[in-house]
């Protein structure tokens, strides 16, 4: 994959390399063209007019190159981004890893609550339906469950020349345990690292979905709490809440 980011990285260079050149060839046709009209019709030229045009043959070179400069550092990031895109290693998370990370999520539900109920099937349910409101509040189509550079997420996508990492969390106390808000930095702090080895100009975000059942009460104080852990941050960082109930309602409820 590195050999793949140089590649792309010089292609990109080639590609200025030859715009430039273009506009040097461009610009020395048309400054050679009013070299010969001002050596072969300078005689019939008022003073004025071949004052014009030697300003002309100065100027006008110097405002093409400068113009092709600008324009190529300008768009020099987007035309990065684009053309490195690829360059990311991510793939599909194994049945095995997409089980294996559940039932840790299940077993941390299980230390927590006494409730009896099929916790697998509730937390796929609700994995599902905070994805869907993802998708839906910021208009980005997800990829689902990607390894993204040796990090497993649980939605993946590029928007604006941004990294969008998604992780889903469902809590059911008002606390989410450092260990937990740790482990999340530390992943996509990894990620976004590796990221920016093979295209610099890309940033990522982590976008950490909290799925509950509290009451306002509760919910405030798991607020208070998170501002504190979330305080310092390799990269940005947006916790979204969500509530179980207004999942629910909003794509199963008729």
């Amino acid at each position: 994959m590195a050999n793949q980011s140089q590649s792309a990285a010089a292609s990109l260079n080639q590609n200025a390399k030859i715009h430039i050149a273009a506009v040097v060839f461009l610009v020395a046709i048309v400054c050679l063209s009013a070299a010969l009209a001002l050596a072969f019709a300078g005689a019939g030229l008022t003073q004025l007019q071949r004052w014009l045009l030697t300003v002309f043959l100065i100027l006008f070179p110097v405002a093409g190159l400068a113009s092709s400069v600008w324009l190529i550092l300008r768009h020099y990031k987007k035309l990065a981004l684009v053309a490195s895109e690829d360059d990311f290693s991510w793939t599909t998370m194994t049945p095995e890893q997409q089980r294996r990370k559940l039932n840790l999520e299940v077993a941390r539900i299980k230390q927590e609550t006494s409730e009896d109920e099929n916790l697998h099937q509730l937390y796929v349910s609700l994995e599902d339906l905070a994805l869907r409101q993802v998708e839906a509040e910021n208009q980005m189509p997800l990829l689902r469950h990607i390894v993204l550079e040796g990090v497993p997420f649980d939605g993946v996508t590029i928007k604006d020349g941004r990294v969008f990492c998604v992780e889903v969390t469902f809590l059911v106390v008002p606390d989410l345990p450092q260990e937990k808000v740790d482990a999340l930095l530390d992943k996509v702090e990894y990620a976004a690292r590796r990221v920016r080895q093979k295209v610099p100009a890309m940033r990522v975000r982590l976008l950490v979905a909290l799925v509950t059942r509290l009451n306002e009460q509760a919910e405030n104080r798991l607020r208070s709490s998170l501002a504190e852990k979330f305080a310092v941050t390799p990269v940005d960082v947006d916790v979204r809440f969500l509530r179980h109930d207004s999942l629910q309602k909003t794509f199963i409820a008729e």
